[in-house]
C-alpha cells in the first residue's frame, strides 16, 4: 500500500503525518531505522501571486499591462496611466524577498517532518511541489498511484465554527 502525507507548516498537518506514522506503521518501532518506500510525504509550495491595486475600476487593461511592464523592467512602485494611478506591488525586490521566504518556509516544514519521521526510525521520501495545493495533491495522487493521501482540510477555527 503506498501512502501519502501531505504536510504544510500548520500543526494539523504535522499531527496527520504523526498519526499515519503510528497508527498505519506500527510495527516499523523495532529501533532500527528503515527506509520506507510506501511512504511519502509531499510539500507544495502555493504558486507566488501578483497583485494590483486600482482606484479607480473603470481601468483600460491594456493601459495598465503596458505600464505594469514598464514598471517592472524599471523596478518602480508606482505607475501612472491616463485612466488612474495604480500602486504595484510586483517589484522584483519584493518578489524575490517572497520567494526566499517561500523557500525558507518550505525548509522549516520539510526539516520538521523529516524529524518526526526519523524519531521513529524512519525515513520517507520527501517530495518539494510548486502549485495550487489541492490541483497539485490530486494530482500526484493519480500520477503515483497513491492508495491512501492523509492531511489536514487546514481551516482556521474560525472557519471551522461557521461551516
Amino acid at each position: 500500500m503506498k501512502v501519502m502525507v501531505a504536510v504544510d507548516e500548520s500543526e494539523g498537518s504535522m499531527h496527520a503525518l504523526e498519526w499515519t506514522l503510528d497508527h498505519l506503521f506500527p510495527w516499523l518501532n523495532s529501533g532500527q531505522q528503515v527506509l520506507l518506500r510506501s511512504l511519502i510525504v509531499l510539500h507544495v509550495q502555493k504558486h507566488l501571486h501578483h497583485y494590483l491595486f486600482s482606484k479607480d475600476l473603470a481601468v483600460d487593461m491594456k493601459s495598465v499591462i503596458n505600464s505594469v511592464k514598464r514598471a517592472q523592467e524599471q523596478n518602480t512602485t508606482k505607475v501612472v496611466t491616463s485612466a488612474t494611478e495604480i500602486s504595484v506591488v510586483h517589484m522584483k525586490s519584493v518578489i524575490s524577498s517572497v520567494k526566499k521566504a517561500e523557500e525558507q518556509n518550505t525548509t522549516k516544514v520539510v526539516t520538521r517532518a523529516t524529524e518526526i519521521c526519523k524519531a521513529r526510525q524512519i525515513i520517507a521520501e520527501t517530495i518539494v511541489l510548486d502549485g495550487e495545493p489541492k490541483d497539485v495533491i490530486s494530482h500526484t495522487v493519480e500520477l503515483m498511484e497513491i492508495d491512501l493521501l492523509v492531511g489536514s482540510h487546514g481551516h482556521s477555527k474560525l472557519k471551522r465554527w461557521f461551516m
